[in-house]
């Protein structure tokens, strides 16, 4: 009998940590605000500060096109970007904040996705079928409260956690 991947890079969630059916929909929803608020000013971030598509990682670039597009088709920033899981959207960040004062910034967001496994969360959000613990919407938290996403000016994602937080599934323009 074969494993599916899931089964073999997920981690096992226990029952007892799963909350109750509309509580977990709830925080599920709440969670996907705040990470789709991270993913997408990720992705006006890296839209915004690369003049050359050629500066974004090889390697990140690389993967991106063969997954995505036809040999033939050379990509544009913006169609990359539209592409990307969030650890390449993170690696892309990363290189073009190279020589500013973002870099250890953002730097600190990949590695704080990685201690959350941020990665995991997405996975579970995006797939209903999936157990969502209530631990998954207290690390969005952390993501969005944290000091780095802070001094990177990230509105949206602060926006996004407190209206999840007061229950509003629409994020309200932050007076920040």
């Amino acid at each position: 009998m074969s494993t599916s991947n899931y089964e073999r890079t997920s981690p096992k969630v226990p029952t007892s940590s799963v909350v109750n059916l509309a509580t977990a929909l709830d925080l599920r929803m709440q969670s996907a605000m705040v990470l789709f608020a991270f993913e997408q000013t990720l992705g006006a971030y890296v839209t915004e500060n690369t003049v050359d598509i050629n500066s974004l990682p090889a390697g990140v670039r690389q993967n991106v096109a063969e997954r995505v597009f036809s040999p033939s088709t050379t990509p544009s920033i913006h169609q990359l970007v539209q592409s990307t899981y969030i650890s390449e959207i993170l690696d892309m960040a990363i290189s073009v904040s190279l020589h500013v004062s973002d870099h250890p910034h953002l730097k600190r967001l990949r590695e704080l996705c990685e201690l959350l496994r941020v990665y995991d969360i997405r996975n579970a959000v995006c797939h209903p079928n999936r157990p969502f613990p209530e631990s998954y919407w207290h690390r969005m938290a952390t993501l969005a409260t944290d000091v780095s996403t802070d001094a990177l000016q990230l509105r949206p994602v602060v926006t996004a956690f407190r209206s999840a937080q007061e229950g509003r599934l629409t994020p309200r323009a932050s007076a920040h």
